[in-house]
């Protein structure tokens, strides 16, 4: 079993501990409440203010996860570390541009990138336009009720975010 990587580590810490785990959960319990029809605009406006107001800190944490895929995942990382960081400087530049070119050919990892960072504008694009709501009405059971198509899009863009950055490589792959 390999060693999970820097990258893989915060992947999962966003993608499994807190969108997959915490976030989605928690707003399936918002929109079960909002639905419903009870009037406990407390815990309405709790989850608004608390959960999903961290939406932005983590749409910029996903953004340079993002970002660093390339250098962090590339087995070019691999030619840092023994014993490969014993070979010469210019085998280590040749070698490095082969085994990224090779592993960006056999893997797709370009789309996946795309995939992943056009996921996270969708979900973003919801998100703005549910705060732009609520910042000109009051936070209440009425306002919330006349969102909850927005909430469902951005639930259901948050969904394909999720998958998106499930389908990255787990460890460095070599190619």
């Amino acid at each position: 079993m390999s060693e999970l990587t820097s990258w893989e580590l915060r992947r999962s810490r966003f993608n499994h501990d807190w969108l997959g785990n915490h976030f989605l959960n928690t707003f399936d319990a918002f929109l079960q409440r909002l639905e419903g029809g009870g009037e406990d605009v407390a815990s309405l406006e709790r989850f608004i203010r608390h959960d999903f107001a961290q939406w932005p800190g983590k749409e910029a944490e996903v953004g340079e996860l993002l970002n660093a895929f390339m250098q962090e995942m590339s087995p070019r990382a691999l030619l840092a570390k023994e014993p490969l960081v014993r070979l010469d400087p210019g085998t280590r530049t040749w070698l490095g541009s082969v085994v990224d070119e090779l592993w960006r050919a056999r893997h797709s990892v370009t789309v996946a990138l795309s995939s992943a960072r056009g996921k996270l504008e969708a979900a973003s694009q919801q998100y703005r336009a549910i705060s732009k709501e609520l910042d000109e009405d009051p936070i209440d059971a009425e306002t919330l009720r006349r969102l909850l198509s927005h909430f469902r899009k951005f639930e259901c863009c948050c969904r394909l975010l999720k998958d998106a950055m499930s389908e990255f490589p787990r460890e460095v792959l070599v190619v």
